[in-house]
């Protein structure tokens, strides 16, 4: 099973991580530092394992990262600019594509080379495209998506569940 996360769920993780993980599930900033701080302990701890690989100047950083003795952000740093409601943004139908034609192509070739058919997938942020190529025939492909009228509109989606 292939679980395909887009550019839009990376960027998810990247505001849980700048905003806090308070706004998902309502834990509150204290929850959110905790959260954080046990992430960044997990990827520092994670990184030893990359010393056997060292070809960029990526891998030379994380070879031996230098960490603060402390965490560095405050619970407030965690807090969102916007504490309304998620579920009210997603409540209008979005039918545009999220990356540009370059990125487009280069995400169907890599499902082109990466999916065989008859692969189920679980595409997590979905929405009314997916990307795939057109002649790949998946198995069981769920859209886990935040409006319903843009996941009912993907038509590679064998079904699709709304989650906000």
């Amino acid at each position: 099973m292939h679980i395909i996360r887009r550019a839009t769920s990376s960027l998810l993780v990247a505001s849980i991580l700048t905003r806090g993980i308070s706004g998902f599930g309502n834990r509150g900033p204290a929850a959110s530092a905790s959260a954080a701080t046990a992430a960044t302990r997990s990827f520092a701890q994670s990184s030893t394992a990359l010393q056997s690989i060292p070809t960029g100047m990526a891998e030379k950083v994380l070879r031996a990262p230098k960490w603060p003795p402390e965490w560095p952000y405050s619970a407030e740093d965690f807090a969102r600019q916007d504490e309304s409601d998620d579920g009210i943004f997603y409540d209008t139908p979005r039918l545009c594509y999220h990356i540009d034609d370059a990125a487009v192509s280069a995400l169907t070739k890599y499902y082109s080379e990466n999916f065989k058919d008859g692969e189920d997938v679980l595409d997590i942020c979905s929405s009314w495209v997916s990307h795939y190529p057109s002649e790949w025939k998946g198995g069981n492909v769920v859209g886990l998506g935040m409006n319903e009228v843009e996941l009912q509109q993907n038509k590679q989606l064998d079904s699709c569940v709304e989650r906000i």
